[in-house]
């Protein structure tokens, strides 16, 4: 009789554990203002497989901290995020980065648990990664990473990526000019940011 308790109890643990506590919030993405970030993948696994993302948007104008859009994504309430995955190219830099790392999720329950309803991932020069939450009780970083660059990748072969196209002749003959970084570049950057980057730099203290 002992025995079967014994089993039944560790069998009710078992069921406490694998019921993952859930919580409404979504994603969102940002970066400092004066140096936009194309984002490329910008993805919260759970632990237990699935997660939710943003989309392919420049972020910047809203300011460092500030959230970007905001997304419906996934189900209403979902699991603490156990892991980010990324992939931008900054801006200013000509630079493509990309980095998987593991989230600090009690940090992260313990925000959502009183209220707050972001989880959104700050994209800045030089790689780096801060991740904050934010909601009725302002706003916080939770971590801090720094991903390596993506040698791999150049603005030539991401303009013809996006453009569905596989060689700059196909590029050309579609249509009518040669590819250009330096064009694709000045689509993203104001006078305004050019104007500040001249004076302040490209800074790395995130």
């Amino acid at each position: 009789m002992k025995k079967i308790k014994l089993l039944s109890c560790i069998a009710f643990i078992i069921v406490l554990m694998s019921c993952e506590r859930k919580y409404r919030w979504g994603p969102s993405e940002c970066a400092p203002q004066h140096y936009p970030a194309k984002i490329l993948t910008n993805n919260f696994q759970y632990k237990n497989g699935g997660g939710v993302g943003t989309l392919q948007v420049t972020a910047g104008g809203n300011g460092w901290g500030y959230t970007g859009a905001s997304y419906a994504v996934g189900e209403r309430l979902k699991p603490v995020p156990d892991s980010l995955f990324v992939n931008w190219f900054s801006i200013t830099e000509g630079k493509f980065y990309k980095g998987k790392f593991k989230l600090t999720s009690k940090k992260i329950e313990e925000a959502l648990k009183k209220g707050q309803i972001r989880v959104y991932t700050c994209f800045a020069p030089h790689g780096r990664v801060v991740v904050y939450v934010a909601g009725k009780h302002g706003r916080a970083p939770i971590d801090r990473f720094r991903a390596i660059e993506d040698t791999s990748m150049t603005i030539a072969k991401h303009i013809l990526k996006i453009n569905g196209v596989k060689t700059e002749q196909e590029f050309e003959e579609k249509y009518g000019e040669k590819l250009d970084g330096s064009t694709y570049l000045k689509h993203y950057i104001k006078k305004e940011d050019s104007i500040y980057i001249s004076k302040h730099g490209i800074p790395d203290t995130w």
